[in-house]
């Protein structure tokens, strides 16, 4: 009985506590890493990590709001991430921890090469959430993670929402560590990635990166990447606006969009028919128009079918003519629907290029509110 009750006893001594434990003040909390090509250093890469100073923070919240968080970055040019880090951690008194990470930037000539090697430290880490977003830079990403408004205190934080507002707004993909990791398993041929610039002292969102397998192949315009983004079903919101020119002009706000697509299989190609549904509110317009009125409520809702269609068409050309990619995820539609036809196809991008037909059978809006009438 007497061994029985040390073994508990040591047991518990053992298990209890938080004997490996490290304290807030000992972490460096890295909110955002980018990676870019150094001049001349071949395969290698520029990490740039990014995170605030913990003990500055408590001290300038302490004293009446106002001040700049302190942000400090470091950066490091090796063949790999992890041999990166090894002399970022060595300039600090702190360990880097990743598990509040936010964003992963790679600049425009880093994804240019082979950029799935440069996932795997991300992905076999617990810590590294999941939910990390994805974009790629125009120019070199480690300076956009200390870009933000007077405004912002933390870049990498701004840089987040902006990316979640945009994608929310249709005028760029929704990218996060999880879904990208999960395109490169599947071994798909094509997906988009959020496009970002610097814009004076902010970052703005410039439509989209098109990868083609594990690399950059060209990019597409805010527009051209909504209207991939409508054959994808990802687009939730946003506003069109239509009458030209003139003084005539109507903003109609995106509230809902349903699409679907059904394959039809032929012996010299595939026609992907698009069915496209998409629902929202008059917020604002010019002139004379009367809404109320059914025709003019109809012919309204015309007009905004003809903008979706040729943000569609613009997308289709670039993607099928220009870059030769199937970003729009039509070729994994084929794999799990008919793998019989898949395995006679050979190479999906090429395939897709010169045989698939993308015809949009109905695209029907509704105009639910039509707000205040003058």
């Amino acid at each position: 009985m007497r061994r029985w009750s040390l073994g508990l006893l040591l047991l518990a001594l053992v298990l209890g506590g938080c004997w490996d434990q490290t304290e807030v003040e000992e972490r460096a909390y890295v909110l955002g890493v980018a990676l870019d090509v150094p001049r001349d250093k071949g395969d290698r890469r520029k990490v740039t990590v990014a995170m605030p100073l913990v003990r500055e923070v408590g001290a300038a919240s302490g004293g009446g709001g106002g001040n700049k968080v302190p942000l400090i970055s470091f950066d490091s040019i090796a063949p790999t991430i992890q041999e990166a880090l090894v002399p970022i951690q060595n300039r600090m008194n702190r360990q880097l921890f990743f598990g509040h990470q936010k964003v992963l930037l790679f600049s425009e000539e880093s994804a240019r090469r082979p950029i799935s090697p440069w996932l795997d430290f991300f992905e076999r880490f617990s810590t590294i959430p999941r939910t990390t977003l994805i974009a790629v830079s125009r120019g070199e990403a480690g300076k956009l993670l200390s870009t933000a408004p007077p405004s912002e205190q933390l870049p990498p934080l701004y840089l987040h929402q902006l990316l979640m507002e945009t994608a929310n707004y249709g005028f760029g993909p929704h990218r996060t560590l999880n879904k990208l990791a999960c395109y490169f398993e599947s071994r798909a041929s094509g997906i988009l990635l959020p496009m970002v610039k610097e814009h004076k002292d902010s970052v703005e969102v410039d439509g989209s990166a098109v990868l083609k397998y594990n690399r950059l192949v060209g990019t597409m315009g805010k527009h051209e990447t909504r209207g991939a983004l409508w054959l994808t079903g990802e687009v939730g919101g946003g506003t069109i606006v239509t009458g030209g020119r003139g003084q005539n002009k109507l903003s109609f706000v995106i509230k809902s969009s349903r699409r679907r697509i059904k394959p039809h299989y032929r012996d010299d190609g595939i026609t992907f028919e698009v069915r496209l549904t998409v629902e929202g509110n008059v917020e604002e317009y010019f002139g004379s128009r009367n809404v109320m009125n059914p025709r003019v409520l109809e012919q309204t809702e015309q007009e905004i079918a003809q903008v979706i269609k040729r943000e569609i068409t613009r997308a289709i050309g670039i993607l099928q003519a220009d870059l030769r990619t199937d970003a729009l995820g039509l070729g994994m539609m084929v794999r799990k629907r008919n793998p019989k036809k898949w395995q006679k196809i050979g190479e999906w991008n090429d395939y897709f290029a010169e045989h698939v037909k993308i015809e949009l059978a109905e695209i029907t809006v509704f105009i639910r509110r039509t707000g205040v009438l003058r």
